[in-house]
């Protein structure tokens, strides 16, 4: 979410069934050394992190075209990890132009998000509509802020409707467990998954993943071997939701699961007229709701902003006051959610449920023994 170099103290990285413990480096960085052939499991676990578990082939060493004795034997490059989608920006491009001027290029357009970091010029940029020969890159670096558009260099096949992948670096990005304490609200729903013969009993890596927002199941689109997921908003345009990790999680050993967004996409918020009726409803005075009739229809891309709009058009006392409300009857990217929750020998249990933007949803899951 925050895309940051975890410092070593805050994370373990081990090899499954392993015994040699890596080396850490600064900005996150770890290296395992001289390990042979195989296939490895490796783990990466840390304070208020959702475990990582990742499969990691190590080559063997190689021959140069004619040799086949020892001499002649190539060593391994290194190993890279990298879990592919985790650090990117993933967009569907809105509109597209041509851009004049010794560098040309193409500008894509795409829905206004909060870049927590940056993204340099020459990174890689992946889609179905492009070529991977000769690649693309991001001609102008993405500056941290609000982006909503990128200039990319051989980018003649991207128009309206492309997914579009802009590759930060080969990184893992690990997710927050269920006690973070995140400093602003964001989408968020937790629970606990439970045996339903034994309700005290907590179901340990029960996976809990998003089915269906707003009623209609999620995509799944493969862009160069990554599967993207979208889904529809409640205006029917179609939005990233992020790769498995984004809409799916596994519970720890006390049951326990987390599951947020922080796209700015799909934390968009929107005063409506029903919005306004039903706060008439609610008996907030018409002085406020008058006040409000001012951002009617405007979409707010993320809660803060939202809050910040309702500050400066309301004021600080009556924003405190009716804000929570204000949001909650807001219309959302989210109406509802559907959730499955399936383990190895339960029966799957599905749930839909309403969902408010940048609130805390509990839900919780009781599994019947197959």
């Amino acid at each position: 979410m925050v895309y940051e170099n975890i410092a070593p103290a805050r994370f373990q990285a081990e090899l499954v069934d392993g015994k040699r413990p890596p080396e850490y480096k600064r900005d996150g960085f770890f290296v395992f050394s001289d390990l042979h052939e195989d296939e490895y499991t490796l783990k990466i676990t840390g304070e208020r992190l959702q475990p990582a578990i990742l499969d990691v082939a190590i080559p063997g060493p190689s021959t140069i075209p004619d040799g086949t004795s020892p001499e002649n034997e190539v060593a391994p490059k290194p190993v890279f990890l990298d879990s592919r989608g985790d650090n990117e920006l993933i967009v569907i491009v809105r509109s597209a132009e041509d851009v004049g001027g010794n560098n040309g290029g193409r500008r894509i357009n795409f829905d206004p998000m909060i870049l927590a970091r940056e993204i340099r010029a020459g990174a890689l940029v992946v889609s179905n509509d492009l070529p991977l020969d000769p690649v693309s890159r991001l001609a102008v670096s993405l500056e941290v802020g609000r982006v909503s558009s990128a200039r990319v260099e051989n980018a003649d096949g991207l128009d309206q409707g492309s997914i579009v992948r802009i590759i930060r670096d080969n990184s893992i990005r690990m997710k927050f467990d269920p006690y973070y304490s995140f400093a602003s609200p964001i989408t968020r729903v937790v629970g606990k998954v439970v045996s339903l013969q034994n309700p005290a009993a907590p179901l340990a890596g029960a996976r809990v993943r998003v089915t269906k927002i707003n009623d209609t199941d999620l995509t799944t689109n493969d862009v160069h071997g990554v599967e993207i997921f979208t889904g529809v908003d409640v205006n029917g345009n179609t939005v990233v939701l992020g790769v498995e990790k984004d809409i799916s999680t596994l519970t720890n050993e006390k049951g326990d699961y987390n599951l947020y967004f922080s796209n700015e996409t799909i934390a968009s918020l929107k005063i409506t007229d029903q919005t306004l009726a039903n706060l008439e409803s609610e008996g907030v005075p018409e002085d406020v709701r008058t006040k409000l009739g001012s951002l009617k229809d405007q979409l707010f891309r993320g809660h803060e902003r939202f809050l910040a709009a309702l500050r400066e058009t309301l004021g600080g006392t009556d924003a405190r006051k009716h804000g929570p409300l204000i949001q909650e009857l807001a219309e959302s990217f989210i109406r509802n959610l559907s959730l499955d929750a399936t383990l190895e020998g339960y029966v799957v249990e599905s749930k839909t449920e309403s969902i408010n933007t940048g609130q805390r949803k509990v839900i919780d899951f009781e599994l019947a023994e197959a």
